[in-house]
């Protein structure tokens, strides 16, 4: 009886800490949002939870490991709501490349952690590469079988899917940064979307 006991307490343990980190991701994400990244203190953080430094420094190694994990939280997020959009475009590829992009630029507009947090701070807490990376972890897969779709439709001509994905990954990446610090961001991201279509439509193969 001692073996499942143990399971049944390991468990438990895991559970509590999932929890923990769960509490602390939404504390995180609350404060960094208002005063940004360099004006937060750890004791911001836990004193919401609360929660001891302790914890947090077992769970995330410190502040920007924290903050690294919001911004990967958020992203997955961000993805996995557009992705929810598109899903009444199943069978149309092409509407669903474009609609997960406006879907994207849509959540960015009504979320103010998405803007402070993954785009505007994101990328010099971060560091350029790393904040490339965690956008390609989410996306960049997606977007490959998707112009790979497209090829096998005849839609876009026959090409290696890598580079062209990176480039429209990058080019999303940078119309966001531009929405997220726009002065008003449901406007501009109106202007880059139709910008941003219009460069992808040049993928098309002519009828």
């Amino acid at each position: 009886m001692a073996q499942p006991e143990g399971g049944q307490a390991k468990r438990q343990v895991q559970s509590r800490s999932k929890v923990t980190r769960q509490k602390l991701l939404d504390a995180a994400r609350a404060v960094f949002a208002e005063k940004g990244y360099m004006a937060t203190e750890v004791a911001d953080i836990v004193q919401m939870v609360p929660i001891t430094k302790g914890a947090l420094y077992h769970h995330f190694g410190g502040k920007e490991g924290l903050f690294e994990e919001a911004c990967l939280q958020i992203a997955r997020q961000l993805h996995d709501e557009a992705s929810d959009v598109v899903r009444a475009y199943t069978g149309d590829a092409w509407k669903q490349l474009l609609t997960s992009i406006q879907a994207h630029f849509d959540i960015i507009v009504a979320s103010p952690d998405a803007q402070k947090i993954l785009l505007i701070d994101g990328p010099s807490v971060l560091g350029w590469q790393r904040w490339r990376e965690i956008q390609a972890e989410v996306t960049l897969e997606p977007l490959q079988k998707t112009l790979q779709i497209l090829i096998q439709q005849r839609r876009i001509p026959d090409q290696p899917t890598g580079p062209v994905a990176q480039l429209i990954l990058a080019a999303l990446n940078d119309a966001a940064l531009t929405v997220a610090c726009s002065a008003d961001p449901r406007e501009e991201s109106a202007r880059v979307f139709t910008a941003l279509a219009t460069l992808i439509n040049g993928l098309r193969v002519s009828a």
